[in-house]
Order: C-alpha cells, then sequence, then structure tokens
C-alpha cells in the first residue's frame, strides 16, 4: 500500500542524513501514477544536482526493496532561483546574498524593499540596501525573492 506519510517520514530521514533539509512534500496521483515530490536544501542553500539524484536513488532503493507494487515517480529538486522565501530558515539562505522584500506593512514609508542581507537572527534580519541598513522583522515579511544578478 502507498503510505505518504510513511514515506514522507523516510525522505525527511535520507534527506537528513546528507546534511540537507526537506523544504516541502507532496504526493499526488497523475496519469495513472503516484508522483512523490520533494524539494530539498541545505541550511544555506547550496544543494546540487549530485545530491538530489543520490536522495532519489536512496528513496527509489528504499521503495523497491519495501515491496512497493503501485507505480510511482520520484522527482527530488531544488528550491529554485525564483522560489518565494517566507520562512525565517529561509532567509538563512539569503545571507550575502540581494534580495527583494514584500512586507505586509511598510518599512521606512516603502512595503517592498531590496538590499542586501547582512545578518539573520531568531526573528528579525538586517538587510544593507540603497536607504542605508534597515532591521526587518520577519513578521513583517510577506514574501521574499533573491535579487539574480548578472
Amino acid at each position: 500500500m502507498f503510505d505518504k506519510e510513511n514515506i514522507k517520514a523516510k525522505v525527511k530521514e535520507i534527506v537528513e542524513a546528507e546534511g540537507a533539509g526537506l523544504l516541502s512534500f507532496r504526493v499526488f496521483f497523475t496519469q495513472g501514477v503516484n508522483v512523490i515530490r520533494a524539494v530539498v536544501d541545505y541550511p544555506k542553500g547550496g544543494i546540487t544536482l549530485g545530491v538530489c539524484a543520490g536522495i532519489n536513488k536512496a528513496l527509489d532503493n528504499y521503495l523497491q526493496d519495501s515491496g512497493l507494487k503501485e507505480n510511482y515517480a520520484i522527482e527530488i529538486n531544488s528550491p529554485g532561483l525564483d522560489r518565494l522565501l517566507k520562512e525565517p530558515g529561509d532567509f538563512l539562505r539569503l545571507k550575502a546574498r540581494q534580495a527583494g522584500f514584500w512586507l505586509r506593512e511598510p518599512v521606512c514609508g516603502k512595503e517592498y524593499v531590496e538590499g542586501q542581507v547582512i545578518e539573520v537572527g531568531e526573528k528579525n534580519l538586517l538587510l544593507s540596501g540603497k536607504a542605508g541598513k534597515v532591521f526587518l522583522s520577519f513578521d513583517k515579511i510577506k514574501a521574499a525573492k533573491e535579487k539574480i544578478l548578472l
């Protein structure tokens, strides 16, 4: 039987053994196949395709050894460059990088601010932008995106 919670626990175990974290997990059925989709990354970012492939292989071996009869596909992905960041742990990956922040309420008169993430604390982060240094409380951040500089 296809036990989603058991599979999620195994994915989490495999991911954590790699020193990474499970950012999202979803199982859905489409076109006759159970799709297992997980997004993983290191706490400070930078997971590689090779690590994702290794996690995929370890999960596939586990599912084969468990005698699972249902058809399945495994998708282990990195978060991607344009992923919206919302959780405090997401912001650790932004340290020393440029980012844009959409705010729940204005800070310095603005609902959107950009700059380099200087520090990430337990409840806020320090951003250095055009207007100088600004502390942003996590509870005031609606979402953020890393700015890709070319």
